[in-house]
């Protein structure tokens, strides 16, 4: 993996992807700019606001190195 901070893509419980913001932007087709939203507070609060189910929310996570 490229350096930078790496990450772990969840839609749910379900595992989509890990890397950098920009190697799982190229291989998904999803923006970059759509990927650091999903790390926000605020798609967190839309997502409760709208009652969004768990399932379908997708969750970005920091993975720390050992």
């Amino acid at each position: 993996m490229g350096k930078g901070k790496v990450y772990a893509l969840y839609k749910g419980d379900e595992f989509i992807d890990l890397g950098t913001i920009r190697e799982m932007a190229e291989r998904l087709g999803i923006s970059e700019k759509t990927l650091y939203f999903y790390r926000s507070v605020r798609y967190r609060r839309r997502c409760e606001e709208l009652n969004t189910p768990y399932s379908t929310t997708y969750y970005i996570i920091e993975v720390e190195d050992d």
